[in-house]
């Protein structure tokens, strides 16, 4: 499976497809190892973006493959943790958060020497505890990428309402973050973070270690049992058991949707999810461009959901 993330100078906050993860072959529960597709709509009308817009922007595409492989894997060390929640604040008449990162002490350690010093390549998702509200959002964009955190805005999907400052702290908007950087490999390297296993922060904004050593868990849904959300159509949404994993406390989740193009590269709100008192189940809302696509359309087009777990 596939993770994504546009980095960009400007307005990429504008984007609402940066998550959804195209499968051009069109396979029903597979994807290709080799490739996949990732479309960029920004506008009401459902337009791609203009290609010298991206270029004269210098948009890039970070992204993350996670599946078994014959050839050597490359290495990376990566950390995980959530931003501090009720703190989203305006700015230039919109909603953004700036995200503490510098519990990952990428300078720290025997090993530190193997990590590029570059910043990281930052991927997030955005959580909510109100019933899929965070689904009406683009997306978590990165802005000023360093070495200890980066910055992001909210923007509502078309024809969604606007998210104050004071509705993301009530509906308690999180972004939930994972970063990576490359290493240069060893066969001398100690156990645990960074060589063997992800470094996990407090979170909240607690940039203490909470451990050196978390576990991840990542899986597909299968492309049934979506239903409508709300009356309006409006949106799609589909309820998932994570308790397969067996983590005794889940810190992080990086959630998208994949699917057909044509369909799923039409739609919003994938990278996000909710969560309510029952800690073993989560919600993922999908934008269907305004009802365009019905529950049925779904499993026709195989949208599946995947999401990696990253705890204890």
């Amino acid at each position: 499976m596939y993770f994504s993330q546009i980095y960009a100078d400007h307005n990429h906050y504008m984007i609402y497809t940066d998550h959804d993860i195209v499968n051009p072959e069109k396979t029903p529960d597979a994807s290709s190892p080799d490739f996949f597709r990732v479309w960029l709509r920004n506008s009401a009308n459902d337009n791609a973006l203009n290609l010298a817009y991206i270029k004269r922007n210098n948009y890039s595409l970070k992204w993350c493959g996670i599946g078994s492989t014959s050839l050597p894997a490359p290495s990376y060390a990566m950390c995980c943790g959530s931003s501090r929640s009720k703190q989203w604040t305006g700015n230039k008449g919109g909603t953004s958060l700036d995200i503490n990162t510098a519990g990952c002490g990428w300078e720290e350690g025997v090993d530190a020497s193997r990590i590029a010093k570059a910043p990281p390549w930052y991927f997030t998702t955005l959580r909510d505890t109100a019933n899929g509200k965070s689904a009406s959002i683009r997306t978590a964009p990165i802005y000023n990428p360093v070495q200890t955190g980066f910055r992001t805005y909210l923007a509502p999907l078309p024809g969604q309402p606007a998210i104050t400052p004071n509705l993301a702290n009530n509906y308690n908007f999180d972004v939930q973050w994972c970063a990576v950087k490359p290493m240069a490999g060893t066969t001398g390297g100690a156990a645990g973070y960074p060589c063997t296993a992800p470094r996990v922060i407090v979170g909240n904004g607690d940039q203490a270690v909470q451990t050196n050593n978390a576990k991840i868990c990542c899986e597909k849904t299968g492309s049934s049992g979506w239903k409508v959300s709300g009356k309006s159509g409006t949106f799609l949404e589909k309820t998932i058991d994570i308790s397969l994993c067996n983590m005794k406390k889940v810190h992080v989740t990086l959630v998208n949707v994949r699917g057909d193009e044509g369909s799923v590269d039409h739609t919003g709100g994938a990278g996000a999810f909710s969560m309510g008192s029952d800690p073993n189940l989560m919600k993922v809302n999908v934008w269907t461009n305004n009802g365009k696509y019905k529950f049925y359309d779904a499993e026709r087009f195989h949208w599946h959901v995947q999401y990696c777990l990253v705890g204890i």
